[in-house]
């Protein structure tokens, strides 16, 4: 990560602040430590509105947003990665999509429509993982849920 860090900081400061790419590869670098960076959020941000093309942006702010808790925006960047994204970015994507859905906690705080808000997202996410298993060659498990929303656990392997 520091080498990446040192290379990214030779770049031309004003190259770096106008390039997407440069901001991903910077804010993927921060992202990768477990805890939230609210500088990879800020400079993973500040890429995908630079170029919202930019799937891997995309899918690494949602990986942030995760890490923060906040899974309405992380959903909302995974959507973002399945509109702009090729096959490899879709994949992730959707397994990002799955996971965060299977363990999205039920709005309701009633008793029976909780249950029922839970299994809907359960279904929901299944269903994203029934998609990478029917339109890709996966080797990662979709339905390794062992990420989101879990404080310590390594970044990447949302």
């Amino acid at each position: 990560m520091r080498e990446c860090l040192q290379r990214l900081d030779e770049l031309k400061a004003e190259e770096q602040q106008s390039s997407a790419e440069a901001l991903y590869h910077r804010g993927r670098a921060l992202n990768v430590l477990p805890a939230h960076s609210p500088e990879s959020e800020r400079l993973l941000s500040r890429a995908v509105k630079l170029r919202p093309a930019l799937a891997q942006a995309w899918n690494e702010l949602g990986e942030c947003y995760a890490k923060r808790g906040d899974a309405d925006n992380a959903r909302t960047c995974f959507e973002g990665a399945l509109r702009h994204g090729d096959d490899a970015s879709r994949k992730v994507s959707l397994r990002n999509l799955s996971i965060l859905m299977r363990q999205q906690k039920p709005d309701s705080s009633s008793g029976a429509s909780a249950a029922e808000d839970r299994l809907k997202n359960i279904e929901q996410g299944l269903a994203k993982a029934r998609e990478v298993r029917q339109n890709f060659h996966n080797n990662k498990s979709v339905f390794d849920a062992k990420v989101v929303s879990r404080p310590g656990c390594p970044a990447g392997h949302l």
